[in-house]
């Protein structure tokens, strides 16, 4: 899997190895974990910056994932009621502040029981392989 980041955090991971103190709240649609995709596209995204151009780096890892639980985005209109409260890249400080608490919850820093990691399914159906895998370990 693939796994897309910047400058001074591929610098850390090859020092050190992928971290979860290290990852990004940003975008953890998923839980706050360290996130893989299989397709390098998704990836690439996360080393891009705002102006469009790379700034980082992708690794190509070998990641074992164990028992993977599915799982739907935090910003899935079905997790909350029919409504979608949360536009990625247009938060205010208030959905921001709201996604955050979802994420320090239990359930949104490690897998269910009997699972060693996640990955997403939404209401729109995308299909499998088409979104990330969420780990919760240091790697």
């Amino acid at each position: 899997c693939w796994h897309g980041l910047g400058k001074a955090a591929f610098k850390n991971v090859i020092q050190e190895g992928f971290r979860i103190q290290h990852s990004s709240l940003e975008y953890a649609f998923y839980g706050s974990g360290l996130y893989f995709a299989p397709d390098a596209r998704l990836a690439h995204w996360f080393a891009t910056g705002r102006d469009g151009k790379t700034h980082g780096k992708l690794i190509l890892a070998r990641v074992a994932c164990g028992k993977v639980w599915k799982k739907p985005s935090l910003l899935d209109p079905q997790v909350h009621g029919g409504r979608r409260w949360l536009t990625p890249g247009r938060q205010n400080e208030r959905d921001t502040q709201r996604l955050w608490q979802l994420l320090r919850a239990p359930e949104h820093r490690n897998p269910p029981d009997g699972h060693q990691s996640v990955t997403g399914v939404d209401s729109r159906g995308a299909r499998e392989g088409e979104t990330e895998v969420v780990i919760f370990d240091n790697y």
